[in-house]
């Protein structure tokens, strides 16, 4: 009898990990799903787009599916625009180096940004 209740627990146990596994994996996907959203809003704001009514930028992603799906070899053509801009970006981008005359105070609040040149 001791056996079968030390079984019982130990299948408990195992369940509880796999439950708390399960949770983990789905704030892991959550996580993963609210960053690449996180992505598609910046690009739509890299593209200056983000000015734009909720209802014509549907429409306009409705549109490229539609076009996409009648013409499947312009995603070749819209990934070259994208790489050459993101490669032009990163060729334009330089370092900063900041030298102060002293150490800033503790109250000194101090913000990177990227400098485009």
């Amino acid at each position: 009898m001791a056996n079968l209740m030390q079984q019982k627990i130990t299948l408990q146990q195992k369940k509880a990990r796999l439950i708390m596994d399960e949770v983990n994996l789905k704030i892991k996907e959550r996580k993963m799903r609210t960053r690449r959203l996180i992505e598609m809003g910046g690009l739509l704001a890299k593209a200056e787009l983000d000015h734009l009514p909720t209802n014509t930028l549907f429409g306009a992603i409705v549109s490229l599916k539609e076009t996409l799906t009648q013409h499947p070899n312009v995603q070749d053509h819209w990934t070259t625009i994208g790489k050459d801009i993101f490669d032009k970006e990163q060729q334009n981008k330089a370092a900063v180096i900041l030298k102060f005359a002293s150490e800033p105070d503790e109250n000194t609040i101090v913000i990177y940004n990227e400098v485009y040149v």
